[in-house]
């Protein structure tokens, strides 16, 4: 096993805060060639089984080659909770091809991207964390409120942090737009920049508000509709959520 596959399971050992005798896994790992599955969307895996996999995935596989683990991809839909088996894909170096194989659960379970939000990933989870499986970059997604609350704390940081404000209430964003005049309403767990609202002031008690999704989308208007544009914006994302930053 490479340096970088070995740093990469002791990394994963120490966020679990194990003893060193627990470093003794890496080493049986070594010896038998550990069994790492990597959990992707449903969308990837239609694509791998169709012979078009992304190329990050497929990097992956060849970056395998010298890893010299059994890697193999999976999602959430290709579990089977009642026997605990995976009907998952593995790339065939030799053919050029993905090709099904069914797999028990893995050692180390590797996330890129694959669903956390359902009740049959609960099920995963909690019976990973039953027999020790042991996971990489598994954290779904991070609060944004709570990574700044944490920043804050920190002095060397805080100079360097944008003024920032939970929006609970409309009264948050009438504070805000007191105080400045140009704001980014961004979603607690949004990502890939989608969940992003810029809003401007205007003359004359006028607002700009724009975001991005398949394209710019631009508005203007008074306190009220964008109050209610707000509201609509964020709930089509997360549905019953207000829990929405405020950056100056």
């Amino acid at each position: 096993m490479p340096n970088t596959l070995k740093y990469v399971l002791r990394v994963c050992l120490s966020i679990y805060h194990l003893n060193k005798g627990d470093i003794k896994l890496v080493e049986k790992l070594e010896a038998k060639q550990p069994l790492i599955g990597v959990f992707v969307t449903v969308k990837n895996m239609a694509m791998m089984r169709r012979q078009f996999p992304p190329e990050r995935l497929l990097m992956i596989a060849e970056a395998n080659l010298k890893a010299a683990t059994e890697l193999f991809f999976f999602s959430i839909k290709d579990v089977d909770s009642d026997e605990w088996t995976i009907d998952g894909v593995y790339y065939d170096h030799a053919e050029k091809k993905w090709r099904r194989k069914e797999y028990p659960l893995p050692e180390v379970l590797y996330n890129r991207g694959g669903s956390c939000k359902s009740k049959a990933f609960d099920a995963l989870w909690d019976k990973c964390r039953e027999l020790g499986v042991h996971t990489i970059n598994w954290i779904c997604g991070f609060d944004k409120w709570e990574t700044y609350s944490v920043l804050r704390r920190t002095p060397l940081l805080r100079p360097h942090l944008p003024v920032t404000r939970l929006y609970q209430s409309p009264k948050d964003l009438v504070v805000m737009l007191r105080k400045y005049d140009q704001l980014y309403l961004k979603s607690c767990k949004g990502r890939k920049g989608l969940q992003v609202l810029k809003v401007t002031k205007l003359a004359g008690g006028e607002y700009e508000y724009s975001h991005y999704r398949h394209g710019l989308h631009i508005k203007n208007g008074g306190i009220y509709k964008l109050l209610k544009d707000i509201r609509s914006f964020f709930r089509g994302y997360y549905p019953g959520s207000n829990q929405t930053n405020l950056a100056g």
